[in-house]
């Protein structure tokens, strides 16, 4: 005797994804307190809504006007003002030595020498004046910032296998810029009270340890703010990349600033040489 099945056919209930509701996505407040106090929750909330511009082009323009300010500030200190004027100087010796040898060799007259010199101090005391110095700062922060979201997006997508956006990595890479805020305000306040130039928070610069030696290069990597700025990246991709493991993220970041730097500090030091 059939039983009145429908057919032999059972309906299963369907699996739908649960809806997102607009008003439970974090304002911009909300996700520059949450890089502080709890990066992973606040990045786990952003990646369920689609990147915002805001997220990472407000801490960079944030991070820009107080680098500035800063500059301008600490430039304002008389002894400040000395000891840069005594880098500067040291710079020009090593160029004159250049030049000293080309004179011996006979490739330069001395007249040329001293004109040289005095077109090649003009262009070091424009370049670190406070114009040049904020065109400097606002440059090479972004493409700065745009070469590494390309670097972390291609590892994060084909070689972490990651479900990401380019829009993604820059929102993870962006966001924590407002850890640099506090690092470029703490290096201002420090570098007043010591009346030191303190180029950042490394042992490197409270050393004044030369940043053209391994050692130098070593102790340059001992920074706090820093390292708390790459930590907070590696989790923000993680998040953003939809992976289950933070670990590996963060692992890829420290791996890109270290192996990055160290290339870079080796090939400034072989043309250098």
């Amino acid at each position: 005797m059939e039983t009145n099945d429908t057919n032999g056919i059972t309906e299963q209930p369907e699996t739908s994804q649960p809806e997102i509701n607009p008003e439970d996505e974090l304002n911009h407040s909300d996700k520059m307190m949450g890089v502080f106090s709890e990066p992973s929750a606040t990045f786990e909330k952003i990646a369920k809504f689609p990147p915002r511009t805001m997220d990472w082009l407000l801490p960079v323009i944030v991070f820009l006007i107080v680098a500035i300010a800063s500059s301008f500030l600490i430039m304002q200190n008389p002894e400040i003002k000395l000891q840069l004027g005594e880098m500067l100087d040291k710079r020009m010796d090593k160029v004159e030595k250049q030049m000293e040898e080309k004179v011996k060799s006979g490739d330069m007259t001395e007249a040329d020498k001293e004109k040289a010199m005095e077109q090649a101090r003009k262009g070091m005391e424009f370049m670190t004046g406070p114009a040049m110095r904020s065109v400097t700062v606002v440059v090479w922060t972004f493409i700065g910032f745009f070469v590494m979201v390309l670097i972390y997006f291609l590892l994060a997508k084909f070689a972490l296998k990651g479900d990401g956006t380019f829009s993604g990595t820059m929102v993870a890479r962006g966001l924590p810029f407002y850890i640099l805020v506090v690092q470029v305000i703490v290096v201002a306040i420090l570098s007043i009270v010591m009346q030191k130039l303190l180029i950042d928070s490394s042992l490197a610069s409270f050393l004044g340890t030369e940043r053209d030696t391994m050692a130098g290069y070593l102790l340059s990597r001992i920074d706090p703010f820093a390292i708390w700025f790459y930590a907070v990246v590696g989790v923000g991709l993680a998040k953003m990349f939809n992976s289950d493991s933070t670990t590996k993220y963060v692992v890829m970041v420290f791996a890109v600033w270290i192996i990055g730097d160290l290339l870079l500090y080796l090939l400034g030091m072989s043309f250098g040489g």
